[in-house]
Formats: structure tokens, sequence, C-alpha cells
């Protein structure tokens, strides 16, 4: 489903009144019936999915306009969270579907998902009622209830929902393909990243070690924690709990965190510390959280998975 390129016949069944004139952040045209995103970090508005990854759904367009570049003018955006009838929704099976969250890649309502994207779609409203089919109505988010959960320390949460692949008979460091890309120009200062990972050996040979990482920036990137090189039993199984908090953000932003973490052996096993002291973190950049893996010898009896792996991205409340 592509953007809007006409107006939007808007259905609502709320006749509550909510309407603010907002500035645009660049040269767009701004449908009728339209969503729109705010930038926090600027207070402008465009057209849902075209601004910033941080930005989040803020209303719907009142009046077609077409706006020019480097302009102050504004756009009439409806705020008050209406109810928006007959509108199918990717995902939704029936009544059991009653107020979950629905997403929207576009300010064309017609893309709308229970499936969110990270840095591509916005949380717009939730189930109001289910019709038939995938055909619901949405309750939209109100700006205000959109500021404060911005302002409280809106979460955007990563959880996989299946085992990776195994990763088996090489000596060389791998990513599991289960991971979370934290967008570009997301981050702010005071954010705090929690992550929590655990996964399981599936297979072993003899007495060949393995040794597992959890990582921020990729293969390549930062450490968090690694743990000892274990010569590991069938179903040992490893841990990752670790609180990051970002103290710079730019080209040469900073980051600190704590980890707990159990190495790759038996449940139950003991703990263990680590420390990240402030280290470099680009936050223009894409931030890839992942757990890496590596075996002492290549053997095909050397297996081991990430069973789970939760990412929390918590904003700092405003003050």
């Amino acid at each position: 489903m592509a953007a809007l390129s006409a107006a939007y016949d808007k259905k609502t069944m709320d006749p509550r009144e909510g309407e603010a004139r907002l500035v645009y952040a660049t040269a767009d045209t701004f449908y009728s019936g339209g969503l729109v995103e705010m930038d926090p970090g600027t207070g402008l508005v465009s057209p849902l999915g075209t601004g910033n990854a941080a930005s989040y759904f803020y209303g719907v367009c009142e009046k077609t306009k077409t706006t020019a570049a480097s302009s102050d003018s504004t756009v009439s955006v409806l705020t008050y969270g209406e109810i928006v009838k007959s509108v199918s929704v990717t995902g939704v099976t029936g009544d059991s579907d009653h107020g979950r969250v629905v997403y929207c890649s576009s300010d064309n309502i017609a893309d709308a998902t229970l499936v969110a994207t990270p840095g591509t779609t916005r949380a717009i409203g939730t189930v109001y009622h289910h019709v038939s089919s995938t055909t619901c109505h949405i309750r939209l988010f109100s700006a205000v209830s959109q500021t404060e959960r911005y302002n409280t320390g809106l979460a955007q949460v990563y959880s996989s929902v299946e085992a990776s692949a195994d990763h088996e008979n090489t000596t060389t460091e791998a990513i599991f393909d289960e991971n979370y890309t934290i967008p570009a120009n997301t981050l702010a200062v005071g954010d705090t990243i929690k992550i929590r990972a655990f996964g399981t050996v599936t297979d072993s040979n003899s007495t060949d070690t393995l040794t597992c990482y959890l990582r921020i920036g990729g293969l390549t990137g930062t450490a968090i924690a690694t743990t000892a090189a274990v010569d590991v039993a069938d179903s040992d199984i490893f841990v990752f709990d670790s609180v990051l908090t970002i103290r710079t953000i730019g080209a040469t932003g900073t980051v600190v965190g704590s980890t707990s973490y159990q190495d790759p052996d038996a449940a139950g096993t003991a703990p263990k510390w680590s420390t990240l002291a402030e280290t470099a973190i680009d936050t223009t950049a894409d931030q890839q959280v992942c757990v890496s893996a590596d075996w002492s010898v290549a053997h095909a009896d050397n297996e081991a998975n990430l069973d789970q792996l939760v990412v929390e991205v918590i904003h700092r409340a405003n003050s």
C-alpha cells in the first residue's frame, strides 16, 4: 500500500473537538484524513512515515495542504483521538484482537497493521471494535496521550518470538539471526537500553569450548559482556541481562552499562558481573543489538542457538 495521494474520507464517531495548528518540517503535501507525526526533538510535524525515526503519531490532518520548504506556516491537525471506522488492519482475525495496538508506516491508514516494525511503523491507536475478517474500528491515540507516553519514558520493545538458527560446525564468531537494530538518530541523552538474552547448547562434542558475546554495533561493534570459554555439555545455557545508559549522543556519543551474565554451563550456575566503562557509540548510525558465539573447534556436533532476545529502549522522562 502506498502513502496517500489524495484526501482520505475520515469516518469519525467522536464529536469532541481538538485541533492544533502545527508548523511542518519540510515541503510536502498533507492530505485531509492523512496521519501526521511529530518529531519530539523539533516539535515539527510531517506526514506519518516521512520524518525522523524517533517521531510519533500525533493526529489526523484536517484539510489538504501542500507546503513549501522553509516556511513558518501551519497545517491543521485533529488531535483528540477520533475513532476511524471500517479499516482493514493486517493481522486482525477476530474479537480477541480488541484493544491491541495498531501500527502504520505511512500517512495512509489503509496501511494499518498489528505488526510493529522498529524505525518504520508508528503506534497510532488500538482496535476498538471488530467488524468482520480484518475490518475493524480503530480508536486513534490523542496527542495528549502520545506526548505523555513520550515524556514519561516511551519504550520501544523487540522480543524474539522463536529460537534462532543454530551456530554450528565453525570456529568463526557469528551473530545469531535473532537480533534487533536501534534506528539511527533515535537515542537521546539519558536513554536506557535494557537487554535480556539466553541461549542453549543443543549439542556438543568432546571437550570443545563455547564463548558467547553480547554486542552493540554488530560483530565489529562493542562487546558489552563476554563469557568465559567453557567446555560445554548438551542443554547448558548462557544468559545476559544488561542495562546501558546513553551519556552523550552524536557521531562521538558515549554509553556506559552493567551486565549480569552466566557462562555457558548448567542451569543454576552462579552468575557473574561485567561493567562497561564509558565507551564510544555513534548514535547517528544504526546500532545492532546482538548475541554472537564462537566455538573452539569446528565439529558437526557443536551447536548452540539463541532462545530469547528482548531489547527495550526507554526514553528518559522529560522534567
